[in-house]
């Protein structure tokens, strides 16, 4: 389940060798190559895996022949402003574009018209509880859901299931309204108990080339990240020419430096960061 501690949401499932793949999809495991314990220097792993493990970002190589590799993709789409929505849909349907408007439609930061109002969303099902237990009747997107907010503006959409797509899809619909719309994909976020409304993202996807996802989800430094927003004027953003630094990221609106918030792994980092949220809402 997400997890929060001093107003930060843990969004990343846990992974390792239990965490459950699409079948006939390559779990994740682990040999030590090295170990303290047997006398060693230091330890020191390998990891073998699909690279859609626990929450990730789609590559448009995934689901289009001509598409890009995930280290070929801009990252602004993965920074800035965020909508979480909480939708109500049975297990093995697909989100459709009236739950979104209604879920859309009430709530404190509620947009006044029902459409999406920042250019990344991330939806709420409920309906992939365990990431250890892999079920096929997990919600997906209607294509025309993603059509709409496509022509809202909206450059990101993430879901807390394994595919936006239903499971034994093969000819993928709504990956492929992604793909004509040139949107961006965010698979297996777990937002459960997270409460709907505005917050930032930074889900900045490891630098893989060529590779059709980003494998970016493992227990190290926070890459992706969820802050939380006040619904107040002054607000905090991410400073891009401090992203990928060993310094901080995020930046108020008076310049100064809040330390590693946006910090981001290094290009050749062995390992891959979390998911998280940021309530800043908390801090008040």
């Amino acid at each position: 389940m997400s997890r929060r501690a001093s107003g930060l949401w843990d969004i990343s499932p846990r992974l390792g060798p239990d965490t459950a793949v699409f079948p006939g999809d390559t779990p994740l495991e682990r040999e030590t190559v090295l170990d303290l314990a047997r006398g060693d220097a230091v330890t020191l792993s390998s990891l073998r895996s699909t690279c859609h493990l626990g929450a990730h970002v789609d590559a448009p190589s995934h689901y289009d022949r001509n598409g890009a590799s995930i280290g070929e993709r801009p990252l602004e789409p993965f920074v800035g402003r965020c909508r979480v929505v909480r939708v109500s849909v049975p297990a093995g349907s697909q989100v459709s574009t009236a739950m979104v408007r209604e879920a859309l439609s009430g709530g404190p930061e509620a947009p006044l018209d029902g459409r999406p109002d920042e250019e990344r969303m991330l939806i709420a099902t409920g309906t992939y509880p365990d990431p250890t237990e892999f079920r096929t009747d997990f919600a997906a997107l209607a294509p025309d859901l993603v059509d709409w907010m496509a022509r809202a503006g909206v450059r990101l959409v993430g879901i807390d299931t394994p595919s936006i797509d239903p499971a034994d899809s093969k000819q993928l619909p709504a990956h492929q309204a992604v793909c004509r719309h040139d949107m961006n994909v965010l698979e297996g976020v777990v937002l459960d108990g997270v409460p709907a409304g505005v917050y930032e993202l930074i889900a900045l996807p490891l630098r893989l080339t060529p590779c059709e996802p980003s494998c970016a989800v493992c227990r190290s430094e926070a890459r992706f990240r969820l802050l939380g927003r006040r619904p107040t004027s002054v607000h905090r953003q991410v400073d891009p020419r401090h992203v990928g630094r060993g310094g901080g990221g995020e930046k108020p609106d008076d310049g100064r430096d809040l330390g590693g918030i946006g910090q981001a792994t290094k290009r050749n980092s062995r390992l891959p960061p979390r998911l998280y949220l940021l309530d800043r809402r908390a801090a008040r």
